[in-house]
């Protein structure tokens, strides 16, 4: 997304409606789906813009909004990687992933998350690939994000407790991921890197062991 509006200089976090560009927006739930409330418009939408620009942050030249992204690929001891069902935008299968917060790494981003949405305790995270994907619109505004993908291996059956953001997990290898809903940076990110994530995985086979919380 574009950012066509005078910006403040106050270097506060700041969300805006993303019809009338009015803040603040109010994040609301119906039908268990995620939405974002705009008193001045008066309109519920998908999306917002958030904006906290900063080295995870940015607008770039052409006013193109720029958002950080952190995921875990987490594989089975069958070689199936775990997809949860998504209720916020954009919808489908995706990774356990996030946007990179305030004082984090990359790397801590994606333990975070992984915790967060599954109950799985990080065991060792393998950096896979950094990645600019394009084809990724989030509700925080952003159209393109980059990427850090990690790998995380289980070797011992994992209990996933989902939190509110999704509502179904499955077990899938990445080709089979390709015939089911996934939002457009997941599907991106198998079609150009899945070779790699299995080449990481059969370099490591069973040598961490993840500890679910």
């Amino acid at each position: 997304m574009k950012i066509t509006f005078p910006l403040p200089a106050d270097g506060k976090t700041h969300s805006y409606c993303i019809n009338c560009h009015a803040e603040p927006i109010k994040k609301v739930y119906k039908h268990g789906s995620e939405g974002f409330y705009c008193a001045a418009c008066g309109r519920t939408s998908t999306r917002y813009i958030h904006l906290a620009l900063d080295d995870r942050n940015w607008i770039d030249e052409t006013g193109e909004l720029h958002h950080t992204t952190a995921g875990a690929v987490v594989r089975n001891m069958e070689g199936k990687y775990l997809f949860l069902e998504r209720t916020e935008y954009p919808p489908g299968y995706n990774f356990p992933a996030g946007h990179v917060e305030a004082g984090e790494d990359a790397l801590e981003a994606a333990g975070r998350e992984l915790q967060e949405e599954t109950g799985v305790k990080a065991g060792k995270l393998r950096h896979v690939v950094t990645a600019e994907v394009p084809v990724d619109s989030c509700s925080g505004g952003a159209d393109t994000h980059e990427w850090h993908v990690y790998l995380e291996q289980l070797h011992q059956p994992a209990q996933v407790t989902l939190n509110d953001e999704h509502r179904h997990v499955v077990w899938l290898t990445l080709q089979e991921a390709l015939g089911r809903k996934l939002p457009p940076a997941i599907r991106f990110l198998i079609e150009h890197y899945a070779v790699k994530i299995e080449q990481e995985a059969a370099l490591h086979p069973s040598e961490d062991l993840a500890i679910q919380g």
